[in-house]
């Protein structure tokens, strides 16, 4: 059977302020903050697929 797929993407901060999660995207010269509990509303009653991801900064090893 043929799917099609509805999806989105943000990286960035994720917050959390008065009952709602919000996601601040920092680039070079801006940065902007997206209503993700918003966002997840417009899902509410489907199947859904979520995943997350955290990047750390790692410290190089010296004297290699």
């Amino acid at each position: 059977m043929a799917k099609e797929n509805s999806g989105f993407s943000f990286k960035g901060e994720l917050g959390y302020d008065d009952g709602r999660f919000y996601i601040t995207e920092i680039k070079k010269d801006s940065e902007e903050t997206f209503d993700l509990t918003a966002k997840m509303t417009q899902y509410v009653g489907r199947t859904l697929s979520i995943s997350g991801k955290e990047e750390l900064d790692i410290e190089p090893v010296s004297g290699v």
